[in-house]
């Protein structure tokens, strides 16, 4: 009978386990974005999101998801949207799986997503579905 109290006593000290750790939270986080790049005296690009969460340190450093994203390229009219897009600005990596759709003069195509790279100017598009317009 003695045992009963030690046992019971015991458990009531046992350390609980560690919660598991939720998503990482942004260090910095915005709404209604618009970024202008200009160049010759004009906006050359503009880039807009419905918000921008960016994270700055630790093994996220760099990498951002900007939701309800848009981007136009001044000079050719080329406009580039998506209702979500991540990537890394230290390493100019882009990605998308929420759709796209980009459209320049008379040209649309539509994609479930894509990869970009910004520094060697490429992009790669999942099934994409382009169409000429007049």
């Amino acid at each position: 009978m003695r045992a009963w109290p030690l046992i019971i006593l015991l458990s009531g000290c046992a350390v609980p386990p560690e919660p598991a750790p939720g998503p990482p939270r942004p260090d910095l986080e915005l709404t209604r974005v618009t970024i202008n790049s200009w160049s010759d005296g004009g906006a050359s690009l503009i880039t807009t999101a419905d918000s921008l969460q960016l994270f700055r340190e630790g093994a996220q450093a760099g990498e951002f998801v900007a939701r309800d994203a848009g981007l136009t390229v001044v000079r050719d009219g080329l406009r580039f949207t998506t209702p979500e897009v991540r990537g890394n600005l230290r390493s100019g990596q882009l990605w998308s799986d929420a759709g796209v759709h980009v459209q320049v003069r008379g040209f649309q195509l539509d994609a479930r997503g894509f990869t970009a790279d910004t520094k060697a100017q490429t992009a790669t598009f999942e099934q994409p579905v382009s169409r000429f317009s007049q």
